[in-house]
């Protein structure tokens, strides 16, 4: 049985900005085994329902109804709105894979004990995404990528991409018109009538580029002996980029591993390697958010 719950999710998106409700139970529902056994990625899906059916519907059928129930951790509604139904594993990319991400193999027909699943409400056959939602989708994946220290540019899968591996096209989804954002899912429709599958890595520059945007960065000097908020949030930083070789959890506190680990930073940066969180760490760090979010801004237009 998995052991990991995400059992802080409501918090964390409501720190985020997001509009977001618990369905009833979400916090003990999962499949049949448990938690996860790790979560090495963010698969997105959409639903293939109808517009018309009211979000709660939705949700009922989604964690209450289907057999193949909890499908999918959490519901994102066309207003934006974010349903978490589900802490722990869920049905929603089962065959598939394997695919390779930034702390390990996802193993193949095996991606619902180890991605995390959102189903976004859209028909998936020609239904325009409205920009709250997909801000919102963009917003809610980007959080998820910080709180579980994802790689968005290794870790996110469309249920098209998941699929690719092993039954390649089995899932469309996500597909359709993106006005707000053309180089995603285009403008409209293709040349046939039917709905573009969206651009795998064109939404994970989005991410990057949402990430890099709402990054709050630690303002120099920290050292050894440092601690509290500014101390926590450079710790989360590397370990979310894989910086700091050590197990213990994040308590706020530079010891000896941040020395090391800021010296690891330091070294991937180009910024001098001291062991300190100092002033041309920091800029260092600020350039490479530009950078970031300058690359993501540089994704082609649909044709």
């Amino acid at each position: 049985m998995g052991s990991i719950w995400l059992r802080e999710l409501d918090v964390w998106l409501k720190d985020a900005g997001l509009d977001c409700e618990g369905w009833p139970g979400w916090q003990t529902r999962s499949r049949s085994s448990g938690g996860f056994d790790g979560v090495r990625g963010i698969v997105i899906h959409h639903t293939a329902g109808s517009s018309r059916t009211p979000d709660r519907d939705t949700c009922r059928y989604l964690y209450e109804r289907a057999d193949t129930r909890p499908i999918g951790n959490v519901f994102l509604a066309r207003d934006g709105k974010v349903w978490i139904g589900a802490a722990g594993a869920a049905n929603c990319q089962g065959k598939g894979g394997p695919v390779m991400t930034s702390t390990g193999t996802v193993p193949r027909d095996d991606g619902n004990r180890w991605m995390f699943a959102v189903e976004a409400g859209n028909n998936g056959v020609g239904e325009v995404w409205p920009p709250a939602q997909l801000d919102a989708y963009v917003t809610l994946v980007a959080t998820l990528c910080r709180r579980l220290g994802l790689d968005p540019m290794q870790d996110i899968f469309t249920h098209n991409s998941w699929c690719q591996p092993s039954c390649p096209n089995r899932k469309i989804d996500p597909a359709g018109p993106t006005p707000s954002h053309p180089t995603l899912g285009t403008a409209g429709l293709d040349r046939y009538g039917r709905p573009v599958i969206w651009r795998h890595d064109t939404f994970r520059a989005l991410v990057v580029a949402e990430m890099a945007r709402t990054e709050v960065i630690p303002e120099a000097t920290l050292q050894l002996g440092s601690q509290g908020p500014s101390a926590w949030r450079l710790i989360e930083i590397m370990d979310a980029w894989g910086w700091r070789k050590q197990a213990r959890p994040n308590d706020g506190k530079f010891l000896a591993a941040e020395i090391d680990a800021v010296k690891v930073m330091q070294a991937a940066l180009g910024a001098p390697v001291t062991g300190v969180y100092d002033e041309p760490t920091e800029a260092a760090y600020r350039a490479f958010g530009d950078f970031l979010a300058a690359l993501a801004a540089a994704q082609p237009e649909a044709a």
